[in-house]
């Protein structure tokens, strides 16, 4: 290629019309060799670009500090072009769906313990949280050619910072499984005395002395007959729908939220409502309201936590520019942040101190009764618990995708392995979620010590590590903002899993 270039140069030299302009900015009529090759350079790359091949991505020393002022050559190396990959709205669609997962049923029973004010106003902090460091990890991935979670954590905190990033994974797919597995009793079965749920309403029988409607062998059944011939699959190109389902019940429980909450408005429903934290649930005490909000933190954060999909959506987007994806960050938090506000205040109105950990636990004749009448509250019911009962069954697939592959990895050294240790690794990840989910009382220990260890890391230390560790102007005050992001995730992390794990280490060491 040079060859070329220098032949075109010498050829452009000859024809140069006189006077000529020389590189120091003078017009003369005489000039040198070198003034003269300078100026063919100058003509040849302007008129002919398209001959030099030159890298979609520039090196970390050729990219200034603002992206927006070299968008061009900031793409992902793959990235689409023209019209090619997702456009705005269809990235902002599933980065929307990403975010959204099981960790909305939660909020309600964290706006209930923290009362309406503190509970938006953590919601609305882990919200400037996630957006800032999702933030983080695209800019950094501008800056070094990085384009997967994992290869960007390896430029900036090496192989040791890649590997513990594995076992954050592990964590928290696993505790989501777990989560997903005792929603599945809560909805099929329901809980003790009551035994609200599906099958039992349907043959109504409320009772955990009949075997075949235990909540153990219930969802026996389910991980047998459903979860296992969906996990099996060696493509999961047939549940690409499962997002969309997902993305529409938010829609329209966060829609059937805003109906309920009015009709308990008009009936005068609202007067026992707590809008600061509720001593019933935190403790009487300043340091029992302390520690209610560090429990309650990670349980939000854990539904915002969505780092690890972002590169995936990034690589896709289409014309990809740090502006494209501010538009789509923008639209995709606020809209989710919209949804949580709305079912985590809304549902707490509704049902205010019966709130519980798993609100759909809440959805039954006898609750809503009162405010739609007894007809039309079982239609609710049933169409919200036959909802995501579809839902958990058809998202438990995608996470344990995930999990799985990060475990054949770990043990086999590549995550494309044969059948067998394929089959073997899907089992025991069904196998080990299910003992767990049917020894846990209920979603929030799960939840919670999944948020404040996994969710914390992923989401907020580690965006926080790199952009401690990157340099040029304001370094400090990117410091200091990263030692407080850090600070924040580990205190969130040792207050919450003693709080959550203190009183069963209790029990077990007698006291």
């Amino acid at each position: 290629m040079h060859t070329v270039l220098w032949e075109r140069v010498k050829g452009t030299v000859s024809v140069l019309p006189i006077p000529f302009i020389g590189r120091d900015g003078y017009s003369r009529d005489t000039v040198n060799e070198e003034d003269q090759v300078d100026q063919a350079l100058r003509q040849v790359v302007r008129e002919e670009p398209q001959d030099i091949e030159e890298p979609l991505i520039q090196s970390t020393s050729a990219v200034s500090g603002d992206p927006d002022l070299e968008e061009a050559n900031l793409a992902p190396a793959n990235a689409a072009v023209k019209d090619e990959g997702s456009s705005i709205p269809s990235t902002v669609f599933n980065l929307t769906n990403t975010i959204i997962g099981a960790g909305i049923m939660a909020l309600p029973q964290a706006v209930a313990t923290l009362g309406i004010v503190l509970g938006s106003l953590l919601i609305f902090l882990v919200y400037i949280l996630s957006y800032v460091t999702i933030d983080i990890l695209a800019r950094a991935s501008e800056r070094t050619g990085k384009w997967t979670f994992s290869e960007l954590i390896s430029s900036y905190l090496g192989k040791a910072g890649s590997e513990i990033l594995r076992f954050f994974i592990i964590i928290n797919n696993g505790g989501l499984l777990i989560t997903y597995t005792i929603m599945l009793g809560d909805v099929l079965v329901g809980k003790a005395p009551e035994y609200n749920g599906v099958v039992t309403n349907l043959t109504g029988i409320h009772s955990g002395d009949v075997w075949y409607l235990d909540r153990r062998f219930v969802v026996a059944m389910v991980v047998i007959i459903f979860l296992a011939p969906l996990t099996l699959q060696r493509s999961l190109k047939s549940l690409a729908w499962a997002g969309a389902v997902g993305l529409f019940l938010a829609l329209g429980f966060s829609s059937l939220t805003v109906v309920l909450v009015v009709l308990a408005a008009l009936q005068g429903e609202l007067a026992s409502i707590s809008w600061l934290p509720n001593p019933d649930l935190t403790g009487p005490d300043l340091k029992d309201k302390v520690l209610g909000v560090f429990s309650t933190l990670p349980v939000i954060a854990l539904a915002y936590v969505c780092h690890y999909n972002v590169h995936p959506l990034l690589r896709e987007l289409k014309a990809y520019s740090h502006r494209r994806w501010a538009i789509v960050l923008h639209w995709s938090m606020g809209l989710c942040t919209i949804f949580y506000l709305i079912i985590g205040v809304g549902l707490y109105l509704v049902f205010q101190d019966d709130t519980q950990s798993d609100v759909l636990l809440n959805f039954s004749v006898k609750s809503l009764g009162p405010l739609v009448g007894d007809a039309v509250a079982e239609a609710i019911t049933y169409t919200v618990w036959l909802g995501y009962a579809f839902n958990l069954i058809a998202t438990y697939p995608m996470i344990q995708w995930g999990l799985r592959e990060v475990l054949v990895e770990l043990f086999c050294g590549t995550p494309t392995v044969s059948t067998v240790p394929w089959a073997v690794t899907t089992f025991v990840i069904l196998a080990v979620t299910y003992a767990i989910a049917m020894v846990v009382p209920n979603i929030w220990p799960v939840m919670t010590i999944t948020g404040a260890t996994a969710a914390v890391a992923i989401g907020w230390i580690y965006p926080a590590l790199i952009l401690a560790k990157t340099e040029g102007p304001g370094a400090w005050a990117r410091r200091g903002a990263a030692s407080f992001v850090i600070l924040l995730g580990l205190v969130t992390a040792v207050v919450a899993v003693w709080s959550t794990l203190g009183p069963y280490i209790s029990k077990i060491w007698g006291h």
